[in-house]
């Protein structure tokens, strides 16, 4: 770390694109800010596997706004802030001790899984719910070849219970990843982890020194380092 990181602020997401399950659509979707509307991805969906974590999401029906919280990688163990955007804090604890509260105020828990697009952008995939599920039985038959082997999103399948009915993600293995494809799926965990470390620091910092915020967006800030990333267009798996 240089002297130059202490005045950095960056809060620029890790991902380039967050997408999640839409049972509705029975497709992957995104938020396209530009044109106000989701954005659907069509199937098959192919990507390599960098990192999975555990996370908070839902509405906040008392301030009416959306609920959000720190992604943790052992969410038996490590501690959630669970926050929504105009209510400020709901809770604060290991998932097993503020479930109950989390639920109550419209949160749920969220798989939060980065992934290396075969054009070689990063992007995050939220899963809830039945799509949670159907990844844990895929992951559970082999987890080990989330390291060696791509996967593809292929389909979905129609499920019903009592009368609500409802679209769940089928997942596959690809092939092995090929040298290349690993270099860049290398390339890409260590550019996130710098970048989730970075957002993590920047984003605690902001949190007790509000009443800098105004200067410090005043001080000019070195750019981040470049990542030697493969060539996306000859990332091939």
């Amino acid at each position: 770390m240089s002297r130059a990181d202490e005045f950095n602020r960056s809060t620029e997401k890790p991902a380039e694109k967050y997408i999640w399950w839409s049972s509705d659509n029975k497709c992957f979707v995104y938020w396209d800010g530009e044109a106000k509307e989701e954005v659907q991805i069509g199937l098959p969906l192919k990507f390599i596997v960098l990192m999975e974590r555990h996370t908070i999401k839902g509405f906040h029906d008392d301030s009416n706004s959306r609920i959000y919280s720190n992604e943790v990688e052992d969410i038996t163990k490590d501690e959630l802030t669970v926050k929504s955007f105009e209510g400020g804090q709901i809770a604060k604890g290991q998932y097993g001790n503020i479930k109950d509260t989390v639920q109550k105020a419209g949160g749920h828990y969220a798989k939060s899984i980065y992934i290396l697009t075969d054009d070689g952008k990063i992007w995050n995939v939220s899963l809830k719910g039945s799509a949670v599920f159907a990844w844990g039985e895929f992951t559970k038959k082999d987890k080990t070849q989330l390291i060696t082997h791509s996967v593809s999103c292929t389909d979905a399948t129609e499920e019903k219970k009592g009368k609500i009915e409802y679209s769940v993600p089928v997942f596959e293995y690809g092939k092995k990843i090929p040298k290349k494809a690993v270099e860049a799926a290398d390339a890409a965990y260590d550019q996130l982890i710098e970048s989730l470390s970075a957002r993590a620091q920047s984003l605690a910092k902001q949190a007790t020194k509000d009443s800098e915020e105004e200067e410090e967006d005043e001080i000019e800030t070195e750019e981040e380092e470049d990542h030697e990333m493969p060539d996306p267009a000859k990332i091939d798996f």
